[in-house]
């Protein structure tokens, strides 16, 4: 149009969108620029607006990489899709269909949080006549007597925003929030009723990180 037009002849090196016979509208990732998580596989749609071009292709470039090209497949709709597996911690990307280019887009991601060490009180049941005792482990499962109850610290790789244990006993599943006693430090108290399962999963977090066996003597 007529500002981006203006924008290019003011300044020749900017990063824009080609002004073309051919639209390309990025529908997916929304927003185009984005942190992902490192590992993840990206995916990209855009619709195609003018002109039937003969092929649409996704170039991708990591910091200090070689530029990639994919031919992208097309769906219903005068729509693309193609997919960018992140696997550096920066990267930009760009789509040509036709005349039509887009700006550069930069896609940034960092290693999802993950449980670095636990920390385990075990608070053994009255029956037992056993004195409390704690452990710090890299491993999550917890092996006690049955009534035991077992405070939990995880120590993360990286503050999250919020998290919870989920225990599954009997295919029932039992949410227990777990609290910040410091930045990258959770706690929580686990109770051992009986055999079971339990994850960890992070606000904002598909996979979940660290899993764990309870079951008891």
């Amino acid at each position: 149009d007529g500002r981006q037009l203006m924008a290019r002849a003011l300044a020749p090196g900017a990063n824009l969108d080609r002004v073309s016979r051919t639209k390309i509208e990025i529908i997916e990732p929304n927003p185009a620029e984005l942190l992902v998580p490192l590992g993840d596989n990206l995916p990209v749609v855009v619709r195609i607006i003018g002109p039937e071009p003969e092929k649409v292709t996704l170039e991708t470039q990591p910091l200090g990489g070689r530029l990639d090209r994919v031919v992208m497949s097309p769906q219903t709709n005068s729509q693309f899709t193609a997919t960018i597996p992140v696997g550096s911690e920066s990267l930009v990307y760009r789509v040509r269909a036709g005349d039509g280019i887009t700006r550069l887009l930069t896609v940034v991601s960092k290693a999802r949080p993950h449980v670095a060490k636990f920390e385990k009180k075990f608070r053994f049941p009255e029956y037992s006549k056993l004195p409390a005792a704690s452990v710090t482990e890299e491993s999550g499962d917890l092996k006690t007597l049955e009534g035991t109850d077992v405070d939990l610290s995880l120590h993360l790789t990286q503050p999250v925003k919020e998290a919870a244990l989920r225990v599954v006993t009997a295919g029932v599943t039992n949410v227990i929030p777990l609290a910040p006693a410091s930045a990258d430090v959770l706690t929580a108290t686990v109770p051992v009723k009986s055999e079971g399962t339990y994850t960890r999963s992070e606000e904002h977090t598909s996979e979940l990180q660290s899993r764990g066996l309870i079951s008891y003597a």
